[in-house]
Formats: structure tokens, sequence, C-alpha cells
């Protein structure tokens, strides 16, 4: 496994794992400013996209705003991802490739339909981020720590993962069903 392979699941693990830090140690800005800035070094080191590294420097900006500033800024940590997420995925689909083009194999199927399909899927996780962004403010914004960590530390992840599996599992089915309209 290489190096930038290792930094960026390393990274990943911590931030999948601060809400559950969280409720384990609760805000105390000493470890919570630790786990950031090595979140944050750790996706600088292992950086391949620009994405990665915004990643990295919003990990970094939310550990130095909580080093100096309340604990409570924390709780924005999610909303300030889903924002970036939100950005990048609208930003490609005004100025393609989108980011699922980037992402996904090509497939056997029309160039044209795969590309409006993926603009399309583009803006429906465009709206994914959006529902999640706003869930993680409101939680952030109401205070309860519980339905906070509840949200943001599981929550949203079977939300976007929920989605990621059902749109493969409707991408296979269609995509089987366009080769064979094409090539009958």
């Amino acid at each position: 496994m290489n190096y930038k392979k290792v930094c960026s699941a390393l990274a990943i693990s911590l931030t999948a794992l601060l809400p559950f830090f969280i409720w384990w140690k609760g805000l105390d800005s000493t470890w919570i400013v630790a786990i950031l800035f090595a979140v944050g070094a750790l996706r600088l080191a292992g950086a391949r996209s620009g994405f990665v590294v915004l990643q990295g420097v919003i990990a970094i900006f939310f550990a130095v705003l909580i080093a100096i500033g309340s604990n409570r800024t924390t709780l924005y940590y999610p909303v300030f991802v889903n924002l970036a997420l939100l950005i990048i995925w609208f930003y490609s689909w005004v100025q393609p490739p989108t980011v699922i083009e980037r992402l996904a194999p090509p497939e056997d199927i029309a160039v044209s339909h795969k590309q409006r399909y993926m603009r399309r899927l583009t803006l429906v996780w465009c709206g994914i981020f959006l529902v999640n962004l706003i869930l993680s403010l409101l939680t952030a914004l109401h205070g309860n720590l519980t339905l906070w960590i509840w949200w943001n530390g599981l929550g949203a992840y079977l939300f976007v993962g929920g989605f990621a599996a059902g749109e493969f599992l409707y991408r296979r089915v269609r995509m089987k069903k366009a080769v064979h309209e094409i090539n009958p």
C-alpha cells in the first residue's frame, strides 16, 4: 500500500470516528484540536486532488478556531465538509467533466447516454449534500450533543451510504438495460 493511500485511510478513519470521540471525551478542545490537525495533515500529505487539499485546509482551519475559541465550533465541522462537497460537485456540473465522470469507470454504453445520466446524478448528489448540510447545521444549532452525535456519527453515514448503494444497484440494472437497447 502506498503512502498516499495510507494517509488517506487514516484521515478518513479519524474523521469518521470524530463524533464517537466527542461522545466519549466531550468537547475537550485539546484532543479535538489534535485530531483535526492530524486529519488536516494526513489529508494534505495524501492529497491526490484539489478536493482532498480542501478537506485538509478545512480540518486545520477548524483546529485553529477551536484552539483560539469555543469548543462548540467542532459541531460545525460536518456542515463545512458538506458545504465543500456541495460546492465541488455543483462546480463540476457547471464545468464538466463531473466528479462522477472522473470517478466512475467507462461502461459499454453510448457516451451521450452515460454523460446525461452522470450529469443528472451529480445534481442528485448535490441535493444529498445539501440535505446532509442542513441536517448537520440543525443538529449543531440545536446544541444537543447526543442528537449531533447520532446524526453526524451514524445517521449521515447511513443516509449517504444508503443512497450510494441504492444508486449503484440502480445503475447496474439501468445500464444493462441501456446496453441492450443500444445493442439488441
